[in-house]
């Protein structure tokens, strides 16, 4: 296996776990990383992480700023940079989202994965072409880690986060067909 900033020709991979991850150097195929160096990237309403797109939320006070920054393990950061989303509550028109857009992803995901904390709640809830395919609620406790898993028998083409003090260490999807060719500017795939 090649590191991924290899030169290669477009190909489609079939059932292939990828995980995004920002700026890792020398990643190889075949493992799933955290969140690294993006920057930090300061309050923003809008982060092109290509291939992955994040969107903050909006509320009547205007959007809901998400960054990049340090936030895992609370009170003793570990100088990972971590995706912080501060509010995303049910009032929010729209909630925060992570998108799958449909020039890399085709039709969408079959599985997410969203490994994260929170400092008052967390769910995630996957949408397809016709609608919510998936939920998972964060239960393990303010301040500790989990993972969501959201399996979608339609595919999976954004998730929708409603809470607030979210801190995101990693997400990983899966898909039968993921077009590696895509120009991937910004961050890293990693797959299996």
């Amino acid at each position: 296996m090649s590191p991924l900033g290899a030169a290669r020709p477009p190909t489609m991979l079939a059932g292939t776990l990828l995980c995004f991850v920002l700026l890792l150097p020398n990643v190889v195929l075949g493992q799933c990383s955290e969140f690294t160096a993006l920057g930090p990237l300061g309050p923003t309403d809008f982060i092109d992480a290509h291939p992955l797109q994040i969107f903050a939320a909006h509320g009547s006070f205007g959007p809901a700023e998400i960054s990049i920054i340090d936030c895992y393990p609370p009170l003793a950061p570990d100088g990972a940079l971590d995706l912080v989303i501060p509010w995303t509550e049910p009032t929010a028109v729209p909630r925060a989202q992570i998108v799958f857009p449909v020039e890399f992803f085709g039709a969408g995901v079959t599985r997410v994965d969203i490994l994260g904390s929170h400092g008052n709640t967390f769910i995630a809830e996957a949408h397809g072409a016709s609608g919510v395919v998936a939920t998972a609620s964060h239960t393990a406790g303010q301040g500790n880690l989990q993972n969501l898993v959201l399996v979608g028998a339609n595919p999976i083409r954004h998730v929708v986060l409603t809470g607030s003090e979210i801190c995101i260490v990693q997400v990983c999807w899966q898909s039968a067909e993921i077009n590696t060719g895509a120009n991937v500017s910004g961050g890293q795939l990693v797959g299996e």
